[in-house]
């Protein structure tokens, strides 16, 4: 559905810029889960953005290989922040999607 592009592009359009500034965590994997209504695939109008981001590098020490490196868990933590913004922003008809990274 929408939602779900709308979520697989923004995610990936997210790692590409945060990757220009800081390069990539090498051995680093990522995922970006979809539970209520989008897991479900049952999105409605109304219908807000349950998501759960996973990651795993091979070091907890692990930092990126650009030219302004960061620790993994700082780059993730940057990508979600940024990812969060992207999902939400504010359009002429109001906000794109609501999202809730709290588990229940």
């Amino acid at each position: 559905g929408i939602a779900a592009a709308a979520v697989a592009i923004c995610a990936a359009r997210t790692a590409e810029e945060l990757a220009q500034r800081h390069g990539r965590v090498p051995g680093a994997r990522m995922a970006v889960v979809a539970l209520g209504k989008l897991g479900g695939r049952e999105m409605t109008a109304l219908s807000d953005l349950d998501l759960m981001i996973l990651y795993e590098t091979p070091d907890a020490e692990a930092m990126s290989d650009g030219e302004r490196p960061i620790y993994a868990s700082e780059w993730h933590a940057r990508f979600t922040q940024r990812l969060v913004t992207a999902l939400t922003v504010a359009t002429k008809r109001g906000t794109l999607y609501e999202v809730d990274l709290r588990l229940r």
